[in-house]
């Protein structure tokens, strides 16, 4: 028995179904909380020195920085999990062996590639990313400390 090999093209399969514009709209989300935090935390330190002030922002953009990479991870990981997800039920129905990415391949039949199967089969799918981040800024007093 012949065992069937196909492939997808994972960043065709991300920028043109619908899971690729929910991570879009998840990451602006999370982008205005830590903007709106960083924006707080402006407004909290005015009342510091201004080498004080300086310091806390540095501290500010390397916390908010870090935690914008870490749910760009979340997402992309989430987002990634909802399309194997799916490709693991279509590779089931349709007897496939093996499905793998194009970015490993060398040479293959563009028969083999079922990108769009994939994309049209995630139409319907709703990733749940989760809360978005709550952040909290230190008031003058505390953050002086």
């Amino acid at each position: 028995m012949e065992q069937k090999v196909a492939f997808i093209n994972m960043e065709e399969v991300l920028t043109q179904s619908p899971i690729g514009q929910q991570e879009i709209d998840h990451n602006a989300k999370v982008k205005t909380v830590l903007l709106q935090a960083e924006n707080q935390a402006k407004e909290t330190y005015q009342a510091m020195p201004e080498e004080q002030q300086q310091k806390s922002r540095a501290a500010d953009a390397t916390i908010l920085n870090r935690q914008w990479v870490a749910e760009q991870n979340h997402a992309r990981a989430e987002s990634l999990k909802a399309i194997t997800t799916v490709v693991e039920t279509y590779r089931k129905s349709h007897n496939i062996a093996l499905v793998v990415d194009s970015r490993s391949l060398i040479a293959a039949d563009k028969e083999n590639d079922i990108s769009k199967d994939i994309i049209s089969q995630l139409k319907d799918v709703k990733v749940d990313y989760g809360k978005l981040p709550e952040i909290s800024v230190k008031q003058a007093v505390e953050a002086a400390k």
